[in-house]
């Protein structure tokens, strides 16, 4: 750690004595750089992987596309508590349901699942089409 203090002074020290200015984007990553060579840090390089706000509206309704057919194809007895439904007779001898309770713990239990899928396969998805372009290159 006393190396790192060392280094970092000299680097202070020489930004404290140059000509004062603006420094660019550029100038800030080539110094982190030149610390990071003379620390032995290995510094992370940009993946290349973006995610733009279409991509993950894509991913929400993928999400929501998923969950429902979810939804669709289970029992609903999983989801509603029929031994709390409640019921009336309307005017014309019509049987209403006046309430009903829902099984919330069940439903986020299958949201969590729908979503930890989903997510899954979109960092998957990332991740491969990450992989691919870096074999391009390597080519």
């Amino acid at each position: 750690m006393e190396n790192l203090n060392v280094i970092l002074e000299e680097f202070t020290t020489s930004i404290d004595s140059g000509f004062p200015s603006v420094y660019s984007k550029e100038d800030v990553k080539i110094l982190l750089s030149m610390f990071a060579q003379k620390a032995n840090v290995v510094v992370p390089q940009p993946t290349g992987m973006v995610v733009t706000e279409e991509v993950l509206s894509k991913l929400m309704e993928d999400i929501a596309d998923t969950f429902e057919n979810v939804l669709d194809d289970t029992r609903y007895n999983d989801y509603v508590d029929t031994g709390s439904a409640e019921f009336s007779i309307d005017y014309g001898n019509q049987l209403v349901l006046d309430s009903v309770d829902l099984n919330t713990s069940e439903i986020t239990r299958k949201l969590r699942e729908t979503i930890e899928t989903e997510l899954g396969s979109f960092v998957y998805s990332l991740l491969n089409s990450e992989d691919n372009a870096d074999q391009t290159e390597n080519e």
